[in-house]
């Protein structure tokens, strides 16, 4: 299916959302929190992806499909394109960051629950899954003159929202030894979640340090850079500085 027009994206993102809104597994006044275990959690193991019952994101609870293989790589423009489809054709897509992060965090959150030896399972596949990758997210970042940052999420989609870091200048590093990271990461992600707390999940997911690498300074012009997940073999990370003009794998959810 060809999109030719801003009503034809509208009306693909209306469908795409009532699915999402059709999925969800439990009441709006019931969701789970950045740091807590889910109480309506489910992992189901199928041949060639995972359903996760509970994943937040953007604070309510959802059901995700996550695809046990990469989806091919491409640049951010080309993975956006993907997602505007998807509902159409039921294939997965790129997600944005707090999606991505919403994903991993609900694992991390319920690792110690009833489905603990489907989810160690789970991660031990994931770890290997995305291992010395860099993921493209559809989060986009655009660097001020004045020191703050637009995180862009959802990028060229109908149903794009945006959180604004007020200052993002600091050093690359690991995140919680680093300075002015927080702030940042939480626009990023869309969470509460401190440094500390999000570098437990990464450092349960795949046992290696977290790093954030993003624009250390400003310049006198906006500048826009695709935000990645770094799976290095020195450690994971944040990678916000990169080149719209970039391509890579990613994620693949719906």
């Amino acid at each position: 299916m060809t999109i030719n027009s801003r009503h034809d994206d509208r009306e693909i993102e209306e469908r795409y959302l009532a699915r999402l809104r059709s999925r969800k597994p439990v009441s709006p006044e019931d969701p789970p929190r950045g740091g807590e275990r889910s109480h309506h959690f489910s992992l189901e193991d199928r041949t060639d992806h995972w359903v996760i019952s509970g994943a937040a994101y953007r604070n309510e609870p959802y059901t995700v499909d996550l695809s046990k293989t990469l989806l091919p790589a491409g640049k951010q423009a080309e993975h956006a394109e993907r997602r505007k489809k998807a509902l159409s054709t039921d294939n997965f897509y790129a997600p944005d960051f707090p999606l991505f992060h919403g994903i991993i965090n609900t694992l991390y959150q319920n690792r110690e629950g009833a489905f603990q030896k489907e989810i160690t399972k789970a991660r031990e596949e994931l770890a290997a899954l995305i291992n010395t990758t860099w993921l493209i997210t559809l989060t986009r970042i655009q660097y001020q003159p004045d020191k703050s940052a637009i995180m862009i999420h959802n990028h060229g989609q109908a149903d794009s929202y945006q959180r604004t870091a007020n200052n993002f200048t600091g050093p690359d590093g690991e995140i919680t030894g680093t300075a002015n990271t927080e702030e940042f990461l939480r626009s990023l992600l869309d969470t509460a979640q401190s440094p500390s707390e999000i570098s437990g999940v990464y450092k349960w997911l795949r046992d290696k340090d977290c790093f954030l690498w993003r624009v250390n300074n400003p310049s006198q012009n906006s500048e826009e850079r695709v935000a990645r997940f770094c799976a290095g073999l020195g450690g994971s990370g944040f990678g916000c500085g990169w080149d719209p003009g970039g391509s890579g794998s990613s994620f693949g959810v719906r």
